[in-house]
């Protein structure tokens, strides 16, 4: 499952570096907050599992709050200076805020 989650994250890559999607009024930005992450970790040093709901495979509500800040804080870094390495055990506080329109 690894492996397929990181080959999936090449080509989610690959597409957004194309060009194939950069037009006067959409483009495709990569998130990559994901890239380098690991699981939030119990005292013990086991895998928190309150993070993730009863499958065990989508997040809980604690786990998308705090994907939450991250996915946010990715969005509003400039393509070239995004995040990889989101640290899951803390939300992304304070929270970005975009820029002002003048």
């Amino acid at each position: 499952m690894a492996n397929a989650c990181v080959d999936y994250a090449n080509r989610e890559i690959a597409l957004g570096t194309s060009g194939k999607f950069d037009k006067e009024d959409f483009t495709l930005a990569v998130q990559p907050f994901f890239r380098d992450i690991t699981t939030p970790p119990m005292k013990d040093g086991k895998i928190n599992m309150k993070f993730f709901a009863p499958d065990c495979f989508h997040f809980s509500q604690w786990g998308h709050g705090i994907v939450s800040t991250w996915l946010w804080k990715n969005i509003l870094e400039p393509v070239d200076k995004k995040t990889t390495q989101g640290d899951l055990t803390n939300p992304a506080i304070p929270l970005a805020c975009p820029d002002p329109v003048l």
